[in-house]
């Protein structure tokens, strides 16, 4: 194998990666003594060489307040950089073990606890179908854009666009949250409750409804924020709110006439559910599907991303959900 030599004789030489990958995890856990743990090596160790990273580079990487420890401007430039080299470091190391040795393509996705629970199981078994051979693992909900910058995940599902630079956010389809409340006409069709020839309900009647019922919200933020502002937008004031741990008690808890609940179509299709008030009562959210910049597709993440587009209709395009 010949060896390109063509290196321009001017090119700086190559940081010591260690250092690098130490100073990388300090960076993300906040502090020494959380790197120390995390890769179970001692303190002194870590300060040692991370300081000797700062002089050879000849600028201060992190400032000490009190006792949390800040990155410098410097400090957030080369843990950008740290970022993207051990990511592309992971993918490379995945790559060649799935290609040598014949390992099983892999597929970590993340996703938010409706999507993962509701929305996200036919379409992995659409995948399975695809791809029978492939080891899909859904990871938990936790941190999932620190996940996905790490190559932790490959892909996510989320409800709102990625706060990081790093990760690129494709809206998927929209999925506003609408009141639901116990039907006696059988499942609701798409959460919408059947139409008896009157125009459905007002915000003022959702107001009136809400005043004599508990409404249901689930302890997941991602729902529990959207849903507090919009009551103060509206000014409405339910005569009590409960929090519910589980999303799928909740709503058994709203088939049951407990109480009513916001809840997106893809949860409440199928369900003994019936929809109160016309568009101007939703709660406006959009799914979005979450991915590393700069990071090479694989083939499975491909496919994968294909059946997403195609349940949620054109390719980049927010509709409602298939």
């Amino acid at each position: 194998m010949k060896v390109d030599d063509s290196t321009p004789a001017e090119t700086e030489r190559q940081p010591n990666f260690n250092h690098l990958w130490l100073f990388y995890n300090v960076a993300r856990f906040g502090s020494v003594s959380a790197a120390a743990r995390a890769l179970r090596t001692s303190q002194p160790s870590i300060s040692r060489q991370v300081r000797t990273l700062a002089e050879n580079l000849g600028t201060d990487l992190f400032v000490r307040k009190g006792r949390t420890i800040l990155l410098t401007d410097a400090g957030r430039l080369l843990f950008d950089h740290a970022q993207r080299i051990f990511t592309l470091g992971a993918d490379a190391v995945r790559t060649i073990q799935e290609w040598s040795g014949g390992r099983t393509a892999r597929l970590a996705i993340g996703a938010v606890p409706p999507l993962r629970d509701y929305w996200l199981p036919a379409r992995l078994g659409e995948l399975l179908r695809a791809l029978p051979d492939i080891d899909v693992r859904c990871g938990p909900h936790e941190n999932i854009e620190e996940r996905l910058v790490t190559g932790g995940s490959d892909v996510a599902l989320i409800d709102a666009p990625a706060a990081s630079d790093a990760l690129f956010s494709e809206p998927l389809f929209s999925a506003p949250l609408v009141l639901m409340g116990r039907s006696a006409d059988g499942p609701a069709r798409g959460g919408a409750a059947k139409k008896r020839g009157k125009k459905a309900e007002t915000e003022e009647r959702i107001g009136e409804a809400l005043a004599k019922n508990t409404l249901l919200v689930p302890a997941y933020q991602g729902w529990r924020g959207p849903v507090t502002k919009f009551l103060e937008e509206t000014r409405i004031r339910p005569a009590r709110i409960q929090v519910r741990e589980g999303i799928e008690g909740l709503v058994r808890c709203v088939e049951e006439g407990v109480g009513l609940a916001f809840l997106p179509a893809y949860v409440s299709a199928g369900r003994r559910l019936a929809r109160l008030g016309g568009e101007r009562a939703a709660v406006p959210m959009t799914a979005w599907v979450v991915m590393a910049r700069g990071r090479n597709p694989t083939p499975p993440l491909l496919a994968f991303l294909a059946i997403l587009r195609r349940a949620a209709g054109q390719a980049g395009r927010v509709t409602e959900p298939a």
